[in-house]
């Protein structure tokens, strides 16, 4: 997936309508959500471990595919770039 770097103007559009802090209070939550169903679907695991490496990879591409979202669907971003 395309990156938002954080320079280009897409990003500042975007951030313009949800700073980074707020998205990732956003992508933390969504996340515990998303978790909370897989440990449902398979009741048979009994430990959540994950590297730190793969939940920063998880995080960033979270918050990519939601700035992009946010890019494409939000009324306030501008999209002329």
């Amino acid at each position: 997936m395309l990156a938002l770097n954080r320079d280009c103007k897409a990003a500042q559009n975007v951030a313009a309508v949800c700073p980074d802090e707020k998205l990732d209070k956003i992508i933390e939550k969504a996340s515990d959500e998303f978790w909370k169903v897989i440990v449902k679907e398979f009741p048979e695991v009994k430990t959540g471990d994950y590297s730190p490496e793969l939940t920063w990879a998880w995080n960033a591409d979270c918050k990519n595919a939601v700035k992009w979202w946010l890019f494409w669907n939000h009324p306030k971003v501008d999209q002329n770039i």
